[in-house]
């Protein structure tokens, strides 16, 4: 049966402090090393010259870049693994974003994580582009890697038939393992 090892990037200085879609941080130096393990882990679990599709941040590149280094092949960009754009919650603290935008903070405490981000994206946006990536998944053949970030980890987990628990939090360096299934949840 086929895999999809999601991998979450390596942490940077806002991780865990401020929301980081779309901004650009790199790896900080305990990142980099979460990132090292991630990909000896990985090389453990996929056979060499695995395909290597990664979100086109820097975090994430980062991390696939040495993911695809230790088990022999390329990292491929796909833009539809990016994190949620959090639009006007960029860059804020968790605590600014309960301030400015209650009501949101309510339900993502609630465990609610299908919130239309104030000048951002809808949830409706991210889970099509999501459901995009699961559907390509779904029709391949062998193991894939996929280096994300926390948000298309759940997303991709639950579609993929693994653990839909939306409260599934990857942290940095995390490996999530699925096996694919040939039919995405709706």
């Amino acid at each position: 049966m086929s895999r999809i090892v999601l991998v979450r990037h390596g942490a940077t200085a806002w991780t865990g402090r401020r929301y980081c879609g779309r901004s650009d941080p790199e790896l900080s130096p305990a990142g980099l090393e979460q990132a090292r393990r991630a990909a000896r882990r990985v090389a453990g679990l996929v056979a060499p010259g695995t395909a290597v599709i990664c979100s086109p941040s820097r975090r994430a590149l980062g991390t696939a870049r040495l993911v695809a280094k230790r088990i022999g092949g390329p990292a491929a960009v796909d833009d539809r693994l990016a994190e949620v754009d959090f639009g006007a919650a960029e860059g804020l603290s968790f605590d600014e974003v309960s301030h400015r935008w209650p009501t949101i903070s309510e339900r993502l405490l609630a465990g609610d994580l299908d919130v239309d981000w104030p000048d951002g994206e809808s949830a409706s946006e991210f889970r099509a582009r999501l459901h995009e990536v699961a559907a390509m998944l779904a029709g391949t053949q062998g193991d894939i890697v996929a280096v994300s970030h926390a948000g298309p980890i759940r997303a991709l987990t639950a579609l993929l038939g693994g653990d839909a628990t939306p409260t599934l939090e990857p942290a940095p360096g995390a490996v999530v393992i699925v096996p694919l299934r040939t039919q995405v949840r709706s």
